[in-house]
């Protein structure tokens, strides 16, 4: 079997890390043969870990994350030759940008394979001005027609395409995504916080740590995570946020407001992006996502197998994670009063405990790497 990936970024986030998990899986068997090809507007972390792995990533140079008619059809017609050099079996596309191109490619060439697209959040449910929102929603629909399968991250997202009448329902179906932590994957707690404060953290009088790992991207909401540090007591908590992104510039001058207003010092430390990021978990006394809009996370079944409690927002398939009261604690997005209190309350150490213990158990029973590739290749064979 020879299986080609197609994703519009290689800068690192969920759907790369969704890619390059499964790919890497899937060409550790003897019969597979696998090739991903994403757009060269951003070559990132996945190319790199791709090339480590001596995994074939093709550049495709017209593929590129803006609406753009001009490029983007050049992007069909580029995915369209490499499909019908390749031949591949299966073509797996990520992302809307690249499900759309790709599965037009796909319709237009004359090599015939089994098109499969993993829906990463679908746009049209984002924050966005109603008749962006109407575009992406006809864009799906339009090319739904040229895929034979849509795997859905969540339940939820699953509802809502058939709620939409993307496609019937025995095109859609829902694979959640799998990992499968060592438990020496982990950096330890003294580790990891002296290479994100690049200082020696203190005994256990120091303040509480509250972390997240996102993309400076609106969907996650890190506006509200940082005006729930200005409602909880100064000296008891500090913020690390790890990731990037545009809205950089903006983060930093609502946290400089802050701290004039609310005489903060360095409780909100924007830590950058950070290689294998994951690995700095236990840095964190608590985990939080503040998203306003998410397919299913790795950011949240990574706190859990670090043995972290996590607050997430009730969006997306994030409910169908978290056990709220028993391993975490769901909140109504866009409310930071309501994470500070939840966050208040995870300050008793042994209530972090048991909440960290039972969310480790579930990710282990209910989300494994292997479940995720079984039922991927299931979807395949159909």
């Amino acid at each position: 079997m020879k299986v080609l990936f197609v994703i519009t970024q290689s800068s690192w986030g969920g759907a790369q890390k969704y890619v390059y998990t499964f790919a890497l899986n899937l060409a550790k068997k003897n019969d597979t043969e696998v090739i991903i090809a994403g757009g060269e507007e951003s070559i990132g972390e996945l190319t790199a870990k791709l090339q480590e792995k001596g995994l074939k990533f093709v550049p495709l140079k017209k593929l590129m994350r803006k609406v753009s008619l001009l490029n983007d059809l050049l992007a069909v017609k580029e995915i369209k030759t490499l499909i019908e050099q390749e031949r591949p079996d299966i073509i797996h596309l990520n992302s809307s940008k690249a499900g759309a191109v790709g599965s037009l490619a796909a319709r237009l060439s004359r090599h015939r394979a089994k098109v499969v697209y993993t829906v990463h959040g679908w746009v049209f449910n984002e924050s966005l001005n109603p008749l962006v929102k109407l575009f992406y929603f006809l864009i799906e629909k339009s090319f739904a027609g040229f895929k034979d399968c849509f795997i859905c991250l969540s339940d939820f997202d699953r509802q809502a395409g058939l709620t939409a009448k993307i496609a019937p329902a025995e095109k859609l179906i829902t694979i959640h995504n799998g990992l499968d932590l060592p438990a020496d994957y982990f950096l330890d707690q003294e580790t990891a916080l002296n290479e994100l404060l690049d200082t020696k953290p203190a005994d256990e009088n120091r303040p509480l740590i509250i972390g997240t790992i996102a993309n400076f991207y609106p969907a996650k909401g890190l506006n509200y995570l940082i005006d729930t540090v200005s409602l909880l007591p100064a000296d008891d908590y500090k913020l690390i946020i790890i990731g990037e992104g545009g809205l950089r510039n903006e983060l930093e001058r609502q946290i400089k407001k802050l701290k004039l207003e609310n005489n903060l010092e360095n409780n909100i430390i924007l830590a950058g992006n950070k290689q294998e990021a994951a690995r700095y978990l236990k840095a964190f006394d608590l985990a939080v996502m503040s998203s306003v809009k998410e397919g299913l996370p790795y950011f949240i079944l990574e706190a859990m197998s670090a043995g972290l409690p996590v607050i997430a927002t009730k969006v997306g398939g994030i409910p169908e994670t978290i056990d709220d009261g028993v391993t975490g604690y769901l909140v109504d997005p866009r409310s930071p009063g309501l994470l500070a209190e939840k966050i208040k309350l995870l300050a008793d150490k042994e209530l972090r405990k048991r909440f960290g213990e039972a969310g480790l158990s579930k990710v282990k029973k209910e989300f494994g790497l292997s479940q995720m590739i079984e039922k991927t290749l299931k979807a395949y064979s159909k």
